[in-house]
């Protein structure tokens, strides 16, 4: 299911985490390795995410590819401009977010609510995906690019897919 394209009305769901923090599954986010807020984002991820529930692979790599064909309405990675979340990755109960549904849903998962999420927590969606569609389409321009993708610091390297 496809959060924010397909079914737009169900995102309200429960967290699937055991009482010691471990997921039934591993979920993935996909970020675009050549944009350096994404890249910070990750990093910032990284730091908060105390439990590891998250894996993150780049869209330029493999695991985006194979997300993608399985759900080719997203489209391909030259023209997704969005962050995509996929929750319980490769489960009967994956769930695919995108742009600031997926933000909101990848924060409330790692249980890292600051200010700012918790203000477009309030908007309504086509408000903070306005927001969100902005940002996306100046990114580069306001935060930079990479010539290649960003490489994580070693300690990370096991929270990367290909």
């Amino acid at each position: 299911m496809i959060i924010g394209i397909v079914r737009p009305s169900a995102h309200s769901i429960t967290r699937r985490v055991t009482t010691n923090h471990q997921p039934f599954s591993m979920s993935v986010v996909l970020f675009d390795g050549v944009c350096h807020l994404c890249s910070r984002t990750v990093q910032y991820l990284l730091e908060k995410d105390r439990h590891q529930l998250l894996k993150f692979a780049s869209l330029q790599g493999k695991t985006a590819k194979i997300i993608l064909e399985r759900y080719p309405e997203l489209g391909s990675k030259n023209n997704l401009k969005s962050v995509v979340y996929v929750r319980e990755y490769n489960s009967p109960e994956e769930q695919v977010f995108l742009r600031s549904d997926a933000i909101l849903t990848i924060f409330s998962d790692i249980e890292t609510v600051n200010g700012w999420v918790r203000t477009m927590s309030y908007l309504p969606r086509f408000v903070r995906n306005l927001i969100y569609r902005l940002v996306a389409r100046f990114r580069y321009r306001w935060f930079g690019k990479y010539q290649k993708c960003w490489l994580p610091d070693v300690k990370w390297t096991e929270r990367f897919l290909p």
